[in-house]
Formats: C-alpha cells, sequence, structure tokens
C-alpha cells in the first residue's frame, strides 16, 4: 500500500519519503528522526490491524494524545484534520465499519515533528478482511484513498 501511495503521490509532483521500503525494521523514534531530517511536511503511518479475536473488524486513524506539548509548529487541530480525512476516505473507498478517529500516544505519533497520522486499514485477523486486503485491487483502491485524502488534507492550505 505504501509503495502504491508513493507511486501516486510522485506521479503528481510530491516529493515522498519512505521510511522503509521492505519489510525490515526501521526504529520507531527513527522513523520521525528521518521525517524531520528530510523536512517532512506530514508523517502517515499505514498498518493493518490484527486482534486475538478474529471477529474484530474496521478501520480506524489515529492521531496524538493531547498533552499539550507539541514540537514548534504542530498544532494539534492539524493532527486531528489530518486524521480525519484519512480516515473518511478509508471509509469511502473500503466501506468498513468506522472504529473512528481516535487520539493514542504511540512513539511515531507523539515524536513527529510535523502533523502525524496512523492508519489501521483493516483487520488481518479478521477472515473476511483478510481476504480483502489479498486482493491487489483493494490494496491499489487504498492507497488511492490516501492520496485523496493528503491531497484534501492540504488544499485548504494552498
Amino acid at each position: 500500500i505504501a509503495l502504491k501511495l508513493a507511486q501516486i503521490l510522485n506521479e503528481n509532483g510530491a516529493r515522498v519519503v519512505l521510511t522503509r521500503s521492505d519489510d525490515r525494521f526501521v526504529d520507531l523514534y527513527q522513523r520521525t528522526a528521518i521525517a524531520q531530517r528530510e523536512g517532512a511536511d506530514v508523517f502517515l503511518s499505514i498498518h493493518i490491524n490484527a486482534n486475538v479475536s478474529r471477529d474484530k473488524n474496521g478501520t480506524s486513524t489515529y492521531y496524538r494524545r493531547d498533552t499539550g506539548d507539541f514540537p514548534p509548529g504542530v498544532d494539534q487541530a492539524d493532527n486531528r484534520r489530518l486524521a480525519g480525512a484519512v480516515q473518511s476516505e478509508l471509509l469511502r473507498a473500503l466501506g468498513r465499519r468506522s472504529l473512528g478517529v481516535l487520539q493514542s500516544n504511540f512513539v511515531v505519533l507523539r515524536t513527529s515533528p510535523v502533523p502525524a497520522a496512523l492508519a489501521e486499514v483493516a483487520f488481518v485477523s479478521n477472515p473476511e478482511e483478510e481476504q480483502m486486503l489479498r486482493q491487489e485491487t483493494v490494496r491499489a483502491k487504498v492507497a488511492e484513498a490516501l492520496a485523496i485524502a493528503l491531497n484534501n488534507y492540504f488544499a485548504p492550505n494552498k
């Protein structure tokens, strides 16, 4: 999904920085350090959820828990707006149950030097969603939805 999203964004003139382009592990703190070093405008972390309960399903998007301690230039309203744009487009594209736009203290959210969101697209532990995620067309649809979400996020600022 991330590679397809990067391709879409690059084709539309964006400069995309991936923290990784394969399945190797990159330290969570290093991921946001890369964003800072590269002068990112936003940080989007893309995930596939899992749960011990195979019945759990749906889509959620997270933004930083409001601690009142934000890096210079990062506003909680921007975090919320980015997460809302991502959640809205994922729901439109996938038609899955919404688990909401939620706050969390995930490392990549609380250490991001720029507005950040973490998308949990669907549950690989849920048989129906697992089958859905196996389809290349669905993964491409998710990438397109994320590109639209980012475009919608930046549109008011143009």
